[in-house]
């Protein structure tokens, strides 16, 4: 794996942790377009920054472990299998992918 393409292999996480810790701390207002939108939440300005830090600690912890897995991918390049190489990356980037679907659809 060239070093450019360790770098598009990471940027998933990357955007995932990025969108998530605003959520995180708490610094996104309630809005129709970012983060857990629901009746509940809409509704309710504690409910919403409650939900919405749980929604991004996921996105945070889910970047965490997708950047570990690409950085054992990244090492361990010259030893394992290309396929194992892309189990391990769909892996870790199909819960981030669900996550952020699941707070942009929300």
């Amino acid at each position: 794996m060239r070093p450019r393409s360790f770098i598009f292999a990471l940027a998933p996480a990357l955007l995932g942790i990025a969108a998530g810790v605003p959520l995180l701390l708490g610094l996104v207002p309630p809005n129709s377009w970012y983060g857990f939108r629901t009746a509940a939440t809409l509704s309710s300005a504690a409910n919403w920054y409650q939900l919405n830090r749980l929604g991004g600690t996921c996105m945070v912890c889910a970047g965490v472990a997708a950047l570990l897995a690409g950085g054992c991918v990244y090492l361990l390049r010259r030893s394992i299998p290309r396929w194992e190489a892309c189990l391990v990356g769909l892996g870790t980037g199909a819960p981030l992918l669900g996550i952020l679907l699941w707070l942009l659809t929300a």
